[in-house]
């Protein structure tokens, strides 16, 4: 339990397709970070979530609760935050306004499902919806300026005085789920494509290969099903991304270290140790053609001749637009009279902002696609902490402002008008 110094209390929530931020407002940061992944019992139908997830279970699975802005599963929401409230912040839901954030496109419908739960099972007494991109420049003390978000996808969104453009707003399939999948492509292409995952069983003293297909029965041990080896494949292949990745600041670069391997003049021996203690060698040229698909076609895909599409079915190759090809056609097409505060203040969040050495190939690649006399600026966070919680930042400063208060949808007013007031009263914003 912690104490509230806020006049106004409320809790900021921002649930992402990797980890749940949650606090009060007014705080500098999110007092719990929790995995936003939830576990199911398929024989129970039972829900586990939070740190319980990893932990290994019967006949059970590991799933994502949110993708690209839509939630595959309700129930799983409903676990979540109820975890939130009694097990983290250990607070009566029903005295706390939730401020929640929310990325632009997200499904229709997912607001007022989000109200009906919030304010018929949990009564709170208010609710207000916010883009995140809006929140990060606000965490930046901005209220216009241009949001590059490098999460599971990229997004480029313009903000002009809190409102999103939307004639503005580009995408890209590159990011977070991309690179991963071409690290794991690179682990096969190394001879390794199964990574080993050992758990200590409850019923015999040793550990068990769980690499399978759909569950293997362990002799008295647990059984796993294929999702909790894809969940524990992918906090590899993150650690990977995270511990690898180094985006070179000149094309050339690449073109060099393809033609002359370890004689080049650039080239680091640069190594990865899997859990199975196998170690690889010889990265560097592959991590960095990886994250070269940010910014030119001279990259991993290419290199391999390979089709997105093969490894991921749910992507084009025609939707991998490089960062600066986003960036210029959202201020190119701008009015005139806000195309320097765009450009001269382009902040990029989320977790592939803090890349190695991708702010400044950004700001050289950005600049090399602007008009000659314009000047463009490339912003990161001071640290990594605001970087990876921008838009909880943003919704803390913004729910703890006293002119704010009146914009809150109260319960009320929900129960006077339904969910749709939701979809109403943000549908413009």
């Amino acid at each position: 339990m912690f104490s509230l110094n806020n006049e106004f209390p409320s809790i900021i929530l921002d649930i992402g397709s990797e980890s749940t931020k949650a606090g009060i407002g007014g705080e500098d940061a999110p007092h719990f970070v929790f995995s936003s992944y939830y576990g199911q019992d398929l024989t129970k139908n039972e829900y586990y979530v939070g740190d319980n997830v990893l932990n290994p279970r019967l006949n059970s699975e590991i799933l994502k609760m949110k993708a690209n802005g839509s939630v595959g599963n309700w129930e799983s929401v409903m676990e979540i935050l109820d975890h939130l409230f009694k097990d983290k912040l250990q607070v009566d839901a029903s005295d706390y306004p939730i401020l929640l954030t929310e990325t632009y496109g997200t499904e229709q419908g997912t607001r007022s499902k989000f109200a009906e739960i919030l304010f018929e099972k949990f009564q709170i007494p208010a609710l207000y919806f916010a883009h995140d991109a809006v929140l990060s420049l606000f965490a930046l003390g901005k209220s216009s300026g241009l949001v590059v978000d490098l999460g599971s996808t990229t997004r480029v969104v313009p903000v002009h005085e809190g409102y999103i453009l939307r004639s503005g707003i580009g995408t890209s399939q590159m990011g977070s789920i991309l690179i991963e999948d071409l690290y794991r492509h690179l682990l096969h292409t190394r001879g390794t494509p199964n990574l080993e995952h050992k758990y200590f069983s409850k019923n015999q003293n040793k550990n068990y290969n769980t690499n399978t297909s759909n569950q293997m029965n362990l002799n008295g041990g647990f059984q796993y099903r294929k999702y909790h080896n894809q969940f524990f494949d992918h906090l590899i292949y993150k650690d990977m991304k995270e511990s690898l990745s180094n985006v070179v600041q000149d094309k050339d670069i690449i073109i060099e270290l393809i033609q002359n391997g370890s004689n080049s003049s650039n080239y680091v021996d640069l190594n990865y140790e899997l859990p199975n203690k196998m170690s690889l060698a010889d990265l560097q040229l592959d991590s960095s053609l990886i994250v070269e698909t940010w910014f030119s076609e001279n990259n991993y895909l290419n290199k391999n001749g390979l089709n997105v599409s093969n490894l991921n079915p749910n992507f084009s190759s025609n939707n991998i637009v490089p960062i600066q090809d986003l960036v210029a056609h959202s201020i190119n097409n701008s009015l005139t009279d806000i195309k320097q505060s765009l450009s001269e203040c382009i902040l990029f969040t989320g977790g592939g902002a803090l890349t190695k050495g991708i702010i400044p190939r950004a700001e050289k690649e950005i600049q090399s696609k602007m008009f000659k006399n314009s000047n463009c600026k490339v912003i990161q966070f001071e640290n990594s902490i605001e970087t990876r919680f921008s838009s909880w930042i943003g919704g803390s400063i913004l729910a703890s402002l006293t002119f704010f208060q009146h914009l809150w949808i109260s319960k009320k007013q929900y129960e006077e008008n339904g969910p749709q007031i939701v979809e109403e009263k943000f549908l413009k914003k």
